[in-house]
């Protein structure tokens, strides 16, 4: 009887336990993911993207609302047909990450703008979600004005 009420005991607080300690142990890694820099070797590699679809790049700064800097490129193609495609990334990604969509838009004849997230352009991570809808308007209201 004691040995079944130990088996028991073990099948019920093991398997909760071991959650707990890998849950802690992996967490801050999946809540804070490491971010990937925009170094100028990914720059490079766009560019030769961008060569080899035909296209040009321009480098935009956009000024957010709350009068932070967001930096982009905006990327057109050889016969553009007027219409433009705003790309955000991952959170853990830059503006290079969404350059396989990039380059699809682009053969397809979309202007695309690969811009930053906020948290490349501002420390503040916290205000992030209560700013993004404003933030999503501004390029827009940029790309009318050019």
């Amino acid at each position: 009887m004691r040995r079944l009420i130990r088996i028991a005991l073990i099948l019920l607080l093991f398997p909760p336990l071991l959650a707990a300690v890998a849950g802690w142990l992996s967490g801050p890694a999946f809540l804070h993911p490491i971010r990937r820099e925009l170094t100028p070797d990914l720059i490079r590699e766009a560019e030769a993207s961008f060569l080899v679809t035909g296209t040009t790049r321009e480098d935009f700064e956009v000024q957010a609302p709350d009068r932070a800097l967001l930096l982009g490129w905006k990327v057109r193609p050889k016969n553009p047909n007027g219409n433009w495609v705003l790309l955000f990334h991952g959170v853990a990604d830059n503006r290079v990450g969404v350059l396989g969509q990039a380059e699809f838009l682009l053969r397809a004849g979309y202007s695309v703008v690969m811009m930053d997230d906020l948290w490349l352009a501002r420390a503040q991570r916290h205000q992030l979600h209560h700013r993004r809808a404003r933030i999503e308007r501004t390029p827009q209201t940029y790309l009318r004005t050019r």
